[in-house]
């Protein structure tokens, strides 16, 4: 498969994947925590802009991750 890095174990693929893991899965736990947490305020608050905001913060939280 892919053979270890000598001095610190995994490779730059396996980080990588590692790391995009991470990210993901917190991103997607802020977009479920939130739109659970909002799901009674449809209609009272303006949504679009929350749920822009909420994926802005997904995408920024998987882009920290990935870097």
């Amino acid at each position: 498969m892919h053979k270890k890095n000598p001095h610190n174990g995994l490779i730059l693929w396996e980080k990588w994947v590692l790391a995009t893991t991470l990210g993901e899965v917190l991103g997607l736990s802020i977009l479920a925590l939130a739109s659970t947490a909002f799901h009674g305020m449809v209609g009272e608050i303006k949504t679009d802009a929350i749920l822009l905001l909420i994926g802005t913060l997904q995408g920024v939280v998987l882009g920290f991750f990935q870097w």
